[in-house]
């Protein structure tokens, strides 16, 4: 009986995450959706309760600021690719993995994407998240490629992986987000393998 009471329980804890995981997900979607229609200046939280369909109280729930709410826009993609990837380390190994649901992602909310292009607050957001993505691929790399080459190394395949990169080739070439993140992906590994040898 407790075995069967931990697998209900479990089950229902299961959901209970995936709810909050859809209901954070649409609270951000709504922001980006009311800043592409007016401009980050004129978003109250009220009107991201209304767009997303939750109440306000719901939203300050989830979000106590509107700045919590930038911050947790600013990682929407990656938190939905890591979502769809075995382990929580980003590795060499999951990366074209995570890329592809990284793009696929990033190729729903398109105009989000081009929104963070577009507009100082969207610089803003991709500006605040550059140490952090850095870090993250810093730590996937392998050891073996050389320190003085490393910090290049990292910032090139950031330039290679990056929402940039994205709408050059999904939003202005037209090629498929899951084909194109593959081409990204061999290019990438491409450079790890002749970087550490």
């Amino acid at each position: 009986m407790l075995h069967a009471m931990a697998t209900t329980q479990a089950s229902a804890s299961g959901a209970w995450a995936h709810h909050r995981a859809d209901v954070r997900t649409r609270i951000v979607a709504a922001y980006f959706d009311l800043i592409d229609a007016s401009g980050p200046a004129n978003v109250s939280m009220p009107a991201v309760a209304e767009r997303a369909g939750v109440s306000v109280r719901t939203l300050y729930r989830y979000f106590p600021t509107k700045a919590d709410l930038r911050r947790a826009a600013t990682t929407l993609f990656d938190d939905l690719a890591r979502e769809g990837i075995d382990g929580a380390t980003l590795d060499t190994s999951n990366m074209g993995e995570y890329r592809r649901g990284l793009w696929t992602a990033m190729d729903a909310q398109r105009p989000a994407v081009r929104l963070q292009h577009e507009t100082a607050d969207g610089r803003a957001m991709r500006a605040e998240r550059l140490d952090g993505q850095r870090a993250i691929v810093d730590a996937a790399l392998p050891t073996d490629i050389a320190s003085e080459r490393r910090a290049e190394v990292v910032d090139l395949i950031l330039a290679l992986s990056s929402s940039s990169m994205f709408l050059e080739l999904v939003d202005r070439m037209g090629h498929d987000p899951a084909g194109a993140a593959d081409l990204i992906t061999n290019v990438i590994r491409l450079i790890i393998e002749r970087e550490g040898s």
